[in-house]
């Protein structure tokens, strides 16, 4: 009997919702999908029940180790329900994923909501990926931990629905109102943290370059270039930087 076919009996078995999540953490930390077969991963996700896990993920802040139940709760959707199937339920959930992401401190539960939320803006139709840029862009994004990683996503999915002529007049002027705020986050003059000025910096690139139409509508913009040319510290890292 294979670890995953084990996992699935005890699930089965399981006689009360703490018994369930104690499996569920073994899910999360042994569990590899990418060397799960489609039918093995189907198996899964409905004896892990996505019902369940979306309760976990909107465990109330105030309970104690609340943060452990929405770490637990991402892992196994990115686990177990990353398919064609969970596009919706998955989207219901987008609102409620990026608020733990900017509650928690667990680089973890971060890593597994964003990846949750690039595989969403691949497999999503346009009409789903409008909604979902909409609930990005209604967020202050510089305050994401690991904001040139969302800056990249967000740019990602606008020039996906822009080149496919899915995009509004409303949605732009949200996006380009979030390219302002991230860039107005630059501090010019001696930066608290060079690093995190830095992230800003890639980050208000990555949203900019996603469209050569977007130059012209940005005139904040100029504030990144005078930065890179008054600050040959940050332009080294910049050009060193492997996320950029």
């Amino acid at each position: 009997m294979t670890t995953i076919e084990g996992l699935l009996k005890r699930l089965k078995a399981c006689e009360n919702d703490s018994e369930k999540f104690a499996l569920l953490i073994v899910v999360s930390k042994v569990i590899k999908p990418d060397l799960m077969s489609p039918e093995l991963q189907e198996k899964l996700s409905q004896a892990v029940s996505f019902r369940f896990v979306s309760r976990l993920l909107r465990v109330d802040s105030r309970r104690e180790n609340s943060g452990l139940y929405w770490q637990i709760a991402a892992a196994v959707m990115k686990t177990c329900f990353l398919s064609e199937a969970y596009l919706v339920p998955l989207l219901e959930c987008a609102d409620r994923l990026i608020e733990v992401t900017l509650e928690s401190k667990e680089t973890d539960l971060k890593q597994d909501v964003l990846g949750i939320f690039q595989f969403l803006a691949h497999a999503i139709s346009p009409e789903q990926g409008v909604q979902l840029l909409d609930k990005l862009l209604s967020v202050n994004v510089q305050d994401f931990e690991d904001v040139i990683d969302w800056c990249s996503l967000i740019g990602l999915l606008f020039r996906k629905l822009h080149q496919g002529g899915h995009s509004n007049s409303k949605t732009e002027k949200s996006y380009i109102s979030t390219a302002e705020k991230v860039i107005n986050s630059v501090e010019t003059e001696s930066p608290t943290s060079v690093d995190k000025n830095l992230n800003l910096l890639v980050g208000a690139i990555q949203l900019v370059s996603s469209t050569p139409l977007l130059y012209q509508k940005i005139p904040s913009f100029s504030t990144v270039l005078s930065v890179l040319r008054t600050s040959s510290s940050l332009k080294f890292q910049l050009i060193n930087d492997k996320s950029f």
